[in-house]
């Protein structure tokens, strides 16, 4: 067992299994995700090459199996928001 430094001074320790349990879930699905995540960019990464050798022009539309590929442009245009405030939990993994 090691010993984790305080993060905070106003830092508690609890003992709650069933809360440990779902946190570890959750984590384990964020680590299968990140690894997910990283083959569906190299797929697309992969289809979009071929995609690119096609030259297809804009306003192309092709069939490819069970896909529709349609070319257009999307023109430029300026984006903004305001995000309300509320209260953020932040849940971090610890260092080992």
């Amino acid at each position: 067992m090691s010993v984790q430094e305080q993060t905070s001074l106003y830092e508690t320790t609890i003992e709650n299994a069933e809360l440990e349990a779902a946190l570890e879930s959750r984590q384990s699905l964020r680590e299968k995700r990140k690894d997910l995540n990283k083959r569906i960019r190299d797929a697309e990464g992969a289809a979009d090459r071929q995609i690119e050798e096609l030259e297809l022009g804009e306003g192309s539309s092709v069939r490819v199996g069970r896909f529709l590929i349609v070319v257009k442009r999307s023109e430029a245009k300026e984006v903004a928001f305001t995000r309300g405030g509320d209260l953020k939990t932040q849940i971090s993994l610890l260092p080992e």
